[in-house]
């Protein structure tokens, strides 16, 4: 039964109440906005769906780009957009997007202290300097798996904190030795060049960081470790990995992935993080 007004010698009745509510509620609501401007909602599917922009990326590019005064759009939000997304305002399926696919489960685990070992290098003693990104070469470093079942390739990732430039590596396998190789092969590259542009990087404490020492051997490079289970300590190169997962999803080999994808998405990383 619907409670529509004032209904005399009733008593109060909760499912009615709630009943009434839903009915009102369905009357007073408007249109969405999307449904209102169809052009508006093209730009934004083909955004998703071909350029692999998500929402916030969308809304900081109409807003930088002045998108929002064109014939045919109107000022929108990131919610609207994935509320839109949610009840198939707009032609986007949740597989079409980077984040909505994904039910975050929170897993508990034993607060730890970090490794004693480690204590001199923990990121309370980073300086300020770095923290509040101010001068460019401190990154954050961290490995992405495709497969974690045997031994497969994996990627390692470097996100520099000012300018968010990222840079991407293949390694064979996921183990402190492929690192420490890897981080050699930089050195001998960049030679001088080196200790200009690698200032310091932050990691967390994964075993394929074991030999940080060695990485940071023979260079003027600092090394920081975030707390444990504390990743979002260097949440800039958090956020870009997740990027990378929407064209290399989890359980994906990255063997199958060539040097030119690599790079590509990289240089898709690169617009993206532009024009937001």
């Amino acid at each position: 039964m619907i409670r529509t007004g004032n209904i005399k010698n009733k008593p109060y009745n909760a499912t009615d109440a709630h009943n009434d509510y839903i009915f009102k509620r369905g009357l007073s609501k408007g249109e969405y906005v999307l449904r209102k401007f169809p052009k508006m909602a093209k730009y934004i599917e083909n955004k998703i769906k071909i350029d692999k922009w998500s929402p916030d990326v969308i809304v900081g590019y109409m807003e930088k780009h002045n998108i929002f005064d064109r014939d045919g759009f109107t000022h929108i939000t990131v919610p609207t957009i994935y509320n839109a997304i949610r009840y198939h305002i707009i032609d986007v399926k949740l597989e079409d997007t980077r984040r909505m696919k994904y039910n975050s489960k929170y897993e508990y685990h034993e607060e730890k202290n970090i490794s004693e070992n480690k204590l001199p290098y923990s990121i309370d003693n980073r300086p300020d300097e770095i923290e509040n990104r101010l001068i460019f070469g401190n990154f954050e470093l961290d490995t992405v798996l495709g497969r974690k079942r045997g031994k497969h390739e994996c990627l390692m990732t470097l996100t520099e904190r000012k300018t968010r430039f990222e840079i991407i590596f293949k390694l064979k396998y996921k183990t402190a030795d492929e690192v420490v190789n890897k981080f050699n092969q930089i050195k001998n590259f960049m030679k001088s060049n080196y200790n200009n542009f690698f200032k310091s990087l932050t990691t967390d404490n994964g075993s394929e960081f074991s030999h940080f020492l060695d990485i940071i051997k023979g260079t003027k490079t600092q090394i920081y470790f975030c707390h444990p289970y504390c990743s979002g300590e260097k949440g800039t190169n958090e956020k870009s990995n997740s990027m990378i997962r929407y064209f290399i999803p989890k359980g994906s080999l990255i063997e199958n992935y060539s040097f030119k994808q690599i790079n590509d998405i990289a240089n898709w990383m690169k617009l993206s993080k532009e024009n937001s």
